[in-house]
């Protein structure tokens, strides 16, 4: 969790919004599902396969950014935030709860 919070924190710093910096900085670990539930065990998967698939969704982040690919990247984190979403719902709907 650590490095997903530097993650998200150096791609906040990058938009050179200090607004959005500031309330990354505010919200922090909150906005990150992992820091509150044991997300891998919600998606009926071992740690370390979720944990590959998270990071390669980051990967593919990273890898827009490294490239100046400004549609690249924003796509890859609608993608991966979209991603969480539905893992979320899905395993709440089987929880017989709504997120």
């Amino acid at each position: 969790v650590p490095a997903d919070l530097e993650f998200y924190r150096a791609i906040a710093a990058a938009t050179k919004n200090r607004h959005f910096l500031s309330m990354f900085n505010y919200l922090g670990e909150v906005l990150i599902p992992r820091t509150r539930l044991q997300t891998h065990k919600l998606n009926d998967l071992p740690q370390r396969q979720y944990l590959e698939r998270v990071n390669r969704e980051h990967d593919q982040i990273y890898q827009a950014i490294r490239a100046q690919d400004v549609e690249g990247a924003r796509a890859a984190m609608r993608l991966h935030l979209g991603s969480s979403r539905d893992r979320l719902r899905t395993n709440a709907s089987k929880a017989g709860k709504t997120p």
